[in-house]
């Protein structure tokens, strides 16, 4: 299989969906999509592309995952400019071999996990990210998402440092 969901099972997960959704509000609570590289490049961009057709976004928000996005061959600054109108957060993850113009290549899980890097020495754009959302009016958390480090105090350290700088803070 090529990693695409079939016809039966997208209407499926449509159903299951709209459930979550209704079960949220129940709750008084707004349910979020978060994306997520799952098997290539390829497959990635498409399963996103088509899970967000399928989603009733008058019920649901975005949870994005910035270096994820890179994974599946999206550019965050563009992807934030069209959809900032339904993010709710943001997982700010950096990246720092990949890139959404690299060819398309099948990499599991397991063997990107190495990519992923403190904020600012990656490939993502941090800065032209939080001026993309100031500019649209987004007031919700940046959330510094770090998979793997050998010291992983150092490296938040670093990457929380990289966000104040990205959004004209001070740094201590």
């Amino acid at each position: 299989k090529d990693g695409l969901r079939t016809n039966e099972e997208r209407e499926r997960l449509r159903h299951a969906w709209d459930a979550v959704a209704e079960a949220a509000a129940a709750e008084g609570c707004t349910p979020l999509y978060h994306n997520h590289y799952v098997v290539s490049h390829e497959v990635s961009r498409a399963l996103l592309e088509k899970d967000m057709e399928l989603i009733d976004w008058s019920q649901w928000k975005l949870c994005v995952d910035t270096g994820h996005l890179v994974l599946a061959l999206h550019d965050p600054v563009s992807f934030v400019e069209e959809w900032s109108d339904k993010i709710a957060w943001m997982h700010c993850k950096d990246v720092k071999t990949c890139t959404f113009q690299e060819p398309e290549t099948h990499r599991p899980m397991a063997t990107i996990v190495p990519h992923f890097t403190s904020l600012g020495t990656g490939v993502v754009d941090f800065g032209r990210i939080v001026a993309t959302l100031a500019r649209t009016g987004y007031d919700g958390w940046l959330v510094v998402e770090q998979d793997a480090s050998p010291d992983p105090y150092a490296m938040s350290r670093a990457s929380c440092r990289h966000m104040q700088l990205a959004m004209g803070l001070p740094t201590s």
